[in-house]
């Protein structure tokens, strides 16, 4: 899809992703975009969308490209083009002399493409005729939806057909609207769906806002409704209106209204009582449009063809955390960090969200992390202010502005327990719009993580996360049976049902006693080759994690010189178990690494009684440790 979108920016179409096999915005308003208004022409921000995202599809912002499309629909029995067509003939236009591009949707209607001064979008002109531009977007040719694609050749912007002044006139005042030469202006009447189609900006808000509240507090609609919808519109505004600003408007409008029925309905409240509704309703508001942008986008992009699923993903495994085939956090599969409480989780993972702040060097165990542009949201139910003495040991008050702005704390327990309630993680991530989450700790979100019903339920939490685009790292802690104090060896020994690690792209040991400086890091579950096992440092008291040097394969082969090492004899040299055919499997493969890499040599020779496979650096090794 990335050329395709290039080649429309190029034309000079505003264009922006859709979830694939979509139709919706793919960085909405809780991702920290702005949907259609993200559209752009620039091929650098085109680049990095579709680099990131391959399958998207495609968007064209109808108005911000200068576009006028009527829309005519054939679902769900509709006859658009029949109906458009009669539109214009009972305006004395004929469809023949218009002479559009047309694209055909994936539903088998039609796009009639123009070009011209926008003019406001609009639903159900006719039944199955809608308009698409200013304030609009359409779903660009080749994009695929619900298996099916749409098809058409847009040339560039300039060379479309300029949208006859009648046609113009037609769709706009079949709404009662009067059309000026630079777009459209409302008649004065103001009813609320004209005042919902003229949005404003900065300067003007305030106003526009309490003559929409005017029309819902005249409703009838129950408090907690017409507070629901005020804060609805805000958000049509460009910018939105700070919530304290909006809960103003609704309080004041609402007392107005109630007053000119019952000048003694609101006498009687207190100012604290007037605070505590306040409160109520942004909460309320915030809430509902949560569940709204959970409906409205998870389940967009969640069917696709089955070439687009198989075959347009990146190769290799993208990487939150690592590079290459090395990858601690893969993108789109969350990452567990288990171990004995004291010995630095928490201190490990304030070093990555630092790095995902775009902090720092951007390493972490010099592996790199991907910086977001969103935010982060760190759940800390665990011991809070243990956690922010932990945390801010990672960042200098410089970086505060950086952290206010990024970083997004919620303290304590959840609201509700996440196995019963799976969607709560979404809420919270959609509420502040981050697009990574940190959970600290798993045993915290829900009670009862041993049986498979919970472990289910919190996996269903987690994969809602993620099917949502947002990054998921959890830190969690492993079983407290072993009566000899052994570390785990494999997942049977992290806490809790299958489900909690079976879910999970990649499960991290950190195994010490609380309090120590020296630690193991274990790679349990990999999203691609092992990473480790590693010997890491913590320092507490700058609240930094580094890998002790020794542990390296080609450090270690260097250091055997001209006797080389066997996979038996690495697996020793790193802490591996050399009887064990499945720890000298991973040494081999790490030793092959090096050989086609041109790093190190391989070949069979006398070892003892017996011939075995021996491995030796290279003179071009030298370099590489240096």
């Amino acid at each position: 899809m990335l050329e395709l979108a290039l080649d429309y920016a190029s034309k000079g179409y505003r264009v922006f992703p859709l979830w694939p096999d979509g139709k919706n915005p793919l960085i909405g308003k809780a991702g920290g975009g702005s949907g259609f208004k993200d559209a752009t022409t620039d091929p650098d921000q085109v680049q990095a969308w579709w680099t990131k995202t391959p399958r998207a599809n495609i968007g064209i912002a109808a108005g911000l490209s200068g576009l006028i499309i009527p829309d005519l629909d054939v679902k769900k029995g509709d006859d658009g083009p029949g109906n458009y067509r009669q539109l214009l003939s009972e305006h004395g236009l004929n469809p023949t002399d218009l002479e559009p591009v047309v694209v055909t949707t994936a539903s088998g209607g039609f796009h009639h493409y123009y070009r011209g001064v926008p003019v406001p979008d609009r639903t159900k002109i006719r039944v199955g005729v809608d308009l698409r531009s200013d304030g609009g977007y359409v779903v660009a040719p080749g994009s695929v939806v619900n298996g099916k694609r749409y098809v058409g050749d847009l040339p560039h912007v300039e060379d479309l057909p300029v949208a006859p002044e009648a046609l113009r006139e037609l769709l706009v005042q079949e709404h009662g609207q009067e059309v000026a030469s630079g777009g459209v202006q409302a008649t004065g009447r103001e009813t609320l769906a004209e005042l919902l189609q003229f949005p404003v900006s900065e300067g003007s808000r305030n106003d526009w806002l309490a003559k929409v509240a005017g029309h819902y507090a005249k409703a009838g609609l129950k408090f907690e409704d017409y507070a629901f919808h005020v804060y609805e519109a805000n958000q049509r505004c460009t910018p939105p209106q700070p919530d304290e600003d909006v809960a103003g408007v609704v309080d004041s409008i609402w007392r107005r209204e109630r007053e000119k029925a019952d000048p003694q309905s609101d006498a009687f409240l207190s100012e604290v009582e007037q605070e505590l509704r306040r409160l109520r309703v942004r909460r309320d508001a915030q809430r509902r449009l949560a569940e709204e942008g959970i409906q409205g986008t998870t389940e967009a992009g969640m069917f696709v063809a089955g070439g687009a699923f198989m075959f347009d993903i990146p190769d290799g495994t993208p990487a939150v955390w690592g590079e290459g085939r090395k990858v601690l956090w893969a993108e789109g599969e969350a990452m567990m960090l288990v171990g004995p409480t004291g010995v630095g989780k928490t201190t490990l993972a304030g070093q990555v969200v630092r790095a995902r702040l775009g902090l720092g060097s951007g390493q972490v165990l010099g592996m790199p992390v991907a910086p977001t542009k969103s935010k982060v949201l760190y759940l800390a139910m665990d011991r809070p202010q243990q956690i922010a003495r932990s945390l801010r040991r990672h960042f200098d008050r410089s970086e505060r502005e950086v952290v206010d702005e990024r970083l997004v704390v919620r303290q304590g327990p959840p609201p509700k327990d996440v196995a019963r309630n799976p969607e709560t993680l979404i809420e919270l991530a959609i509420e502040v719009g981050a697009d990574t989450v940190v959970i600290d700790s798993v045993k915290d979100a829900a009670v009862g993580l041993s049986t498979d019903e919970v472990g289910a339920g919190y996996n269903r939490a987690r994969q809602m996360l993620l099917a949502r685009g947002i990054e998921v790292l959890e830190l969690h802690h492993q079983k407290k049976a072993h009566s000899d104090g052994s570390k785990p060896n494999d997942l049977n020994g992290v806490y809790g049902s299958a489900w909690i690690v079976g879910g999970a792209g990649s499960v991290v040991l950190l195994w010490g006693e609380a309090g120590d400086l020296d630690l193991e890091l274990i790679h349990l579950k990999q999203p691609a080759e092992p990473v480790g096992p590693w010997s890491i440092r913590n320092d507490h008291v700058a609240g930094t994690t580094v890998r002790i040097e020794g542990a390296d394969p080609l450090a270690l082969l260097a250091q055997a010189a001209d006797e080389g090492l066997t996979a038996a004899e690495l697996s020793e040299e790193m802490g591996r178990d050399p009887k064990s055919e499945k720890d000298k499997q991973r040494s081999r493969r790490d030793l092959d690494r090096l050989v086609s890499d041109g790093l190190a040599t391989k070949g069979q020779e006398q070892r003892g009684p017996q011939r075995a496979m021996v491995w030796r650096a290279t003179p071009e090794s030298a370099g590489r440790l240096l």
